[in-house]
């Protein structure tokens, strides 16, 4: 299969996901593992991200796979120009990361280990995807945990399923 993906190009969440979709259902296994598709699992988690932020927010956002890593991917997003009649371009460098059940440490301890010896630039976000079984009690204790650990990422966004029976996902 020909990669679409060019690193001028924005893609929609939506392209992203159905792209991915796409090659899940081609080969389940080497979809979800293989080196190979890292790249569209990838654009995959940020689509599905992008799409709750775009709803928690109310802002269109769109996906960049870069050639080079890092970043994983680029989100970028039109915002209005103060005071004048156009609109801008603002865009972030985004890392990605997965969490499954190979992972035994907590979710804290896990991107702290993701990102020592990291140095990223100012604005670089991190979006987890969390691909475990695990219960967050309490998502103000956990965000406080993070803000302590002095991690280099501007911001941190946990997607995870909230169903083992349905693909349904909450950000």
């Amino acid at each position: 299969m020909e990669l679409p993906y060019s690193e001028h190009i924005w893609f929609t969440p939506r392209y992203a996901f159905l792209y991915f979709w796409e090659i899940l259902r081609k080969d389940e296994q080497k979809a979800l593992k293989s080196v190979k598709y890292k790249k569209e699992r990838e654009a995959w988690i940020l689509g599905n991200a992008l799409f709750g932020i775009s709803k928690k927010f109310g802002t269109q956002w769109w996906l960049q796979v870069p050639v080079d890593d890092p970043p994983d991917m680029l989100a970028m997003t039109l915002v209005p120009e103060e005071g004048e009649d156009r609109n801008i371009i603002m865009y972030r460098k985004i890392e990605i990361m997965m969490i499954t059940n190979h992972t035994k440490d907590t979710i804290v301890e896990e991107i702290k280990r993701k990102m020592k010896n990291k140095f990223y630039e100012k604005e670089t976000g991190l979006i987890v995807y969390l691909n475990r079984t695990v219960n967050i009690e309490d998502m103000r204790a956990l965000a406080t945990q993070l803000s302590s650990t002095h991690i280099t990422a501007s911001d941190v966004w946990i997607l995870a399923c909230t169903s083992e029976d349905e693909r349904k996902y909450i950000l």
